[in-house]
């Protein structure tokens, strides 16, 4: 955005100032002016190619140039690339980048990777271009949310546009939690991280259920918001951001749990669940209880008994 140079003020003072505007142009006349990347912003307060004279007392300070970034939806994993320009007097200036949740109303520090670029004397003005990135490799569901940058040691703060980043994709899904005795009621929990909310379908190999549906000796929960556990028997707990919890309730826990299989879904996306559970039913179901050496032998004694008693009444009445 380019400022207004001039105000009207005292007539001669404005004419003597667009004298030596004029002159300035004709000392530069229509040669580009050399663009110098520098590398540190340290070392341009001592450069004097990196500081200009203000004309007029509005022609100092800092403001937008450009934002390149614009809001859009980002999948999971995709490299993000944010951007923006400030033009300034008589130095270049700092940029800092900002961000916030859509629920959230303070800004706080980005986690994104921050470089700032800086070139002198970039304009007929002697004005300087400072160009601030914000970039990450993989961007993460916690990214999700409102970017800006800003100046910082201008004599006014100026902000750039606000970009609203979106980024959806599964990011995780894991077994948290297993209850499973041989012969009694069980559960299994699972925790899914994604955004927006993913689908689960448990199987067994004979029927598949999603949220909120039963049938075969089995029951599935609704997905609920996942929470951490409090660090304190009586403290708050707090909700996870994008993950939720899903159980699937099984009424008699057999042989069958083994073949328990989890698929979730999202648009495109599906991911198979490790479910890990297998080895300790297994040592359950080797752990049994079993009657003792003494049961057994009271057991044979006794249908030998029984038996002798019945070949007894049987003989006598055959006599």
């Amino acid at each position: 955005m380019r400022r207004e140079i001039f105000k009207r003020s005292n007539f001669h003072g404005t004419l003597f100032q667009l004298v030596l505007l004029i002159n300035l142009y004709a000392i530069n006349g229509d040669e580009e002016l050399q663009i110098e990347p520098t590398e540190t912003r340290s070392t341009l307060r001592n450069d004097p190619e990196c500081r200009s004279e203000c004309l007029l007392s509005n022609t100092c300070g800092s403001w937008l140039e450009n934002t390149s970034a614009k809001s859009g939806t980002y999948r999971l994993h995709q490299p993000l690339e944010l951007s923006c320009q400030f033009l300034s007097a008589p130095t270049p200036v700092a940029v800092a980048w900002k961000f916030k949740t859509t629920t959230e109303n303070v800004w706080r520090d980005v986690s994104c990777n921050v470089t700032t670029n800086y070139e002198c004397n970039v304009t007929k003005l002697g004005e300087h271009r400072s160009t601030s990135f914000c970039t990450a490799e993989n961007v993460t569901l916690e990214m999700g949310g409102i970017y800006r940058c800003e100046t910082l040691d201008s004599k006014e703060t100026v902000y750039s546009s606000e970009i609203r980043v979106d980024v959806v994709g599964i990011q995780s899904a894991v077994q948290i939690s297993e209850h499973l005795h041989f012969g009694k009621p069980g559960h299994i929990e699972v925790q899914i991280c994604s955004n927006p909310m993913a689908h689960p379908f448990w199987t067994d190999d004979e029927i598949v259920l999603q949220s909120s549906q039963s049938g075969n000796g089995l029951a599935v929960t609704s997905l609920l918001p996942a929470r951490t556990e409090s660090l304190l028997e009586s403290g708050p707990t707090h909700h996870i951001p994008y993950c939720y919890v899903n159980r699937i309730i099984i009424a008699k826990v057999d042989e069958r749990v083994k073949r328990l299989k989890l698929i979730v879904s999202l648009h495109e996306d599906m991911q198979s669940v490790d479910l890990s559970f297998h080895a300790k039913l297994k040592t359950k179901l080797k752990h049994q209880p079993r009657h003792n050496a003494a049961s057994n032998h009271l057991y044979v004694c006794c249908s030998n008994l029984v038996m002798l008693l019945i070949v007894s009444i049987i003989y006598n009445k055959s006599y």
